[in-house]
């Protein structure tokens, strides 16, 4: 075996570390959490229903943390954003990241995020569904 040298144990990486040398992944992750958490308190609060109080706290929760990422995004690529896109990303996120990522991106690379992101968000609503199952299987028991 020339050339192959092993002078110890394989370090292993912090995860801290990890997460914190990449703040955007840590607020995915982050959403990600909240995911079976909404599906859970949606499940004990309004089983069945479209809408509860609580949608109000999440939604201030979301904004937040897709705001701080879309700004984040933003300084990382030095994209020169602008107060239009800034409500529109807050007030209407769904229609403003496409267009965000066509302009900041590209049409090719732009178009990749998009999908990203809709992949996301379905992982997002599986999630909430997840948690408003285990609430049900919970009660069932």
């Amino acid at each position: 075996m020339a050339g192959l040298h092993l002078s110890g144990p394989v370090p292993r990486r912090n995860p801290v570390a990890i997460m914190n040398s990449n703040p955007k992944r840590v607020i995915l992750l982050l959403l990600l959490l909240v995911a079976p958490i909404d599906g859970m308190l949606r499940e004990i609060f309004a089983p069945g229903r479209w809408f509860y109080w609580g949608d109000i706290g999440l939604l201030f929760v979301l904004g937040s943390l897709i705001y701080r990422w879309y700004h984040l995004d933003s300084e990382e690529i030095r994209y020169q954003r602008s107060t239009a896109l800034n409500l529109a990303v807050i007030i209407v996120g769904a229609l403003a990241f496409p267009y965000y990522f066509l302009h900041s991106r590209g049409l090719r690379r732009g178009a990749l995020a998009a999908i990203v992101l809709g992949l996301f968000f379905g992982m997002y609503l599986l999630l909430q569904q997840a948690g408003r199952v285990v609430v049900d299987l919970a009660n069932r028991a």
